[in-house]
C-alpha cells in the first residue's frame, strides 16, 4: 500500500543532495555522483560503516550509530547491505544499492536490473517514499502481508507461460490462478542449476499418476532468466503427465509472490486457493511429508 522511490527520490536521498540527469535519459541512477559517496569495496574505509557484520557474525548495530556512514539528510548507509528495487513500473524498474561484491561500483549510483521484479533475497529489500496509502496498479504483483509466513493466505491473482513440449500435460498454452479452482495444486518451484529439482520433476509425474483422479494437480515452475533454460531441463528430466504442468516464470513475478528463496521449494494449495502446506528441499522425507500433507487435503 505504499509507493516505492522512484531514481531522483532514492539518488538525491544517498548522496543527500539533488540528483541531476547529466544525460536527460529519465534515469537519475547512471549519472554523476552531485553529493555522498560511500565508502565501499574498493573505496572501503574500516569502521565507517556496517557493511556485512551483521551478516557474518550476527551482531546488528543501530541503526545511525555510524555518523560517518549516514548523508547530510541524515539517510543512512543506502549503498550497501542491501540492494533495493527502485521506480514504479516493470519496465523502468531496477535495484540501486549494493554491497562489498559490486567492488568500485559500491555508490549511490550503482543501479541495475537482477530477475525480474519479484525477485528477492535476503541481500534485497525496499524503501517507501510515500506515506499515503497508494492505490494499486491492475496486474500489480501480489506481495504477501509477511514474507516468510504465506500459510493460510489466498493464492493472489497470476498467469505464467507454459513450456511448450509433450511435458505439458494437456496442452494448455498458459496457467493462471483460476486453474487451481477445485483442485489440490501444488505449486513447486525449480530452477536448471538446481540439482535436487532434477529428481524431483520425476517424483512429481509419479504423484499425478498415484493421486490424480482425486483432483490433484501440479504446476512446475521455472525461474532461469532464460526460459530456454527451463525449456531444456523440461524436456529433459520432466515426463509428460495428465495433471503435470510445466511453467516459466523469467521475470520472477510468481517467484516473489510465493516468497521463494530456496530451490526447490512447493506449496501445497488446497481447492478454495488458501496455501495451507509449505515444502522446501528434495529427499526421502521431504516426499513422505508432502505426501501425508497431500492425503489430509484429498
Amino acid at each position: 500500500g505504499k509507493r516505492l522511490c522512484n531514481s531522483f527520490e532514492w539518488v538525491s536521498a544517498c548522496q543527500g543532495k539533488d540528483a541531476v540527469d547529466d544525460d536527460n535519459n529519465g534515469n537519475y541512477a547512471d549519472d554523476y555522483i552531485e553529493g555522498n559517496q560511500f565508502p565501499y569495496a574498493d573505496f572501503y574505509e574500516p569502521d565507517r560503516c556496517h557493511v556485512t557484520g551483521d551478516r557474518r557474525d550476527g551482531k546488528t548495530v543501530d541503526t545511525g550509530s555510524r555518523t560517518g556512514c549516514r548523508t547530510p539528510t541524515a539517510v543512512f548507509d543506502l549503498a550497501g547491505n542491501v540492494e533495493e528495487w527502485i521506480e514504479q513500473t516493470e519496465e523502468r524498474a531496477q535495484l540501486a544499492g549494493g554491497d562489498f561484491r559490486v567492488k568500485e561500483k559500491g555508490s549511490c549510483l550503482r543501479a541495475h536490473r537482477s530477475f525480474g521484479p519479484g525477485h528477492r533475497s535476503r541481500g534485497i529489500g525496499f524503501r517507501c517514499c510515500a506515506d499515503a496509502e497508494v492505490a494499486p496498479r491492475t496486474g500489480a504483483i501480489a506481495a504477501v502481508d509477511t514474507a516468510g509466513n504465506i500459510i493460510g493466505k489466498k493464492v493472489g491473482s497470476f498467469d505464467v507461460d507454459l513450456v511448450n513440449t509433450g511435458a505439458a500435460g494437456n496442452g494448455s498454452q498458459r496457467f493462471t490462478a483460476n486453474k487451481l479452482k477445485g483442485k489440490v495444486t501444488f505449486v513447486s518451484f525449480f530452477a536448471s542449476w538446481c540439482s535436487p529439482c532434477s529428481r524431483e520433476l520425476p517424483e512429481l509425474a509419479n504423484m499425478v499418476e498415484e493421486y490424480g483422479k482425486r483432483g490433484f494437480q501440479v504446476v512446475a515452475v521455472g525461474v532461469d532468466t532464460e526460459r530456454h533454460l527451463s525449456e531444456s531441463f523440461v524436456n529433459k528430466h520432466g515426463r509428460p503427465t495428465p495433471g503435470l504442468f510445466f511453467a516459466v516464470d523469467p521475470n520472477a513475478k510468481l517467484l516473489g509472490q510465493f516468497d521463494v528463496t530456496n530451490m526447490p521449494t512447493g506449496y501445497l494449495v488446497d481447492r478454495s486457493g488458501t496455501i495451507r502446506h509449505k515444502q522446501v528441499g528434495f529427499g526421502t522425507t521431504t516426499v513422505d511429508q508432502l505426501k501425508d500433507a497431500l492425503k489430509k487435503l484429498l
